[in-house]
């Protein structure tokens, strides 16, 4: 078997295994029909699960965030993103899967602390950048980092809200 040969068919798996490219867009014209989901709206959108498209567009939304760290804080391998990307097409573009309970509850939350932190430091681009810096006043963690429990999301809301009011003890 020629060397061309072998890389045509080997090519596919490499295209597999591939999560979808990033293309910068700002986070309120990606999600906006869950921005204003809250109460039990939300709730019912968590429990159905987002759909696999919704995380795509998702993950697409970040500028200066990889995919593999947004998919680490919402609790997803990226092995796991990679086969659900894979099976998921459908003839008419359409997502037939959606992702569990717990991931889309950590899509909702990290898009809010992202909101939050865009408000607060004027710019998408600054919030993920405050998301990716180690913060002193949560012992030089990462917010992205705490963004895997509940305790943690609340630990980053706090400290938006401080930063918002000038209040940083």
């Amino acid at each position: 078997m020629s060397a061309s040969a072998s890389r045509k068919k080997n090519a596919p798996k490499a295209a597999a295994r591939r999560l979808p490219v990033s293309s910068p867009q700002s986070p309120s014209k990606v999600l906006s029909d869950l921005l204003p989901m809250e109460g039990l709206a939300a709730h019912a959108a968590v429990i159905a699960g987002l759909p696999l498209a919704t995380l795509n567009e998702f993950l697409k939304s970040f500028r200066r965030i990889a995919s593999k760290d947004v998919l680490a804080a919402i609790g997803m391998s990226e092995r796991t993103a990679q086969r659900a990307f894979a099976r998921d097409l459908e003839p008419g573009g359409q997502s037939a899967t959606t992702v569990d309970s717990s991931v889309s509850n950590r899509i909702l939350q990290l898009n809010k602390i992202r909101q939050l932190a865009t408000t607060v430091l004027g710019g998408q681009d600054a919030a993920e950048e405050w998301l990716l810096q180690p913060a002193m006043a949560l012992d030089q963690s990462r917010p992205i980092d705490l963004l895997k429990s509940t305790e943690g999301i609340n630990m980053a809301t706090d400290l938006l809200t401080r930063m918002e009011y000038g209040v940083y003890s």
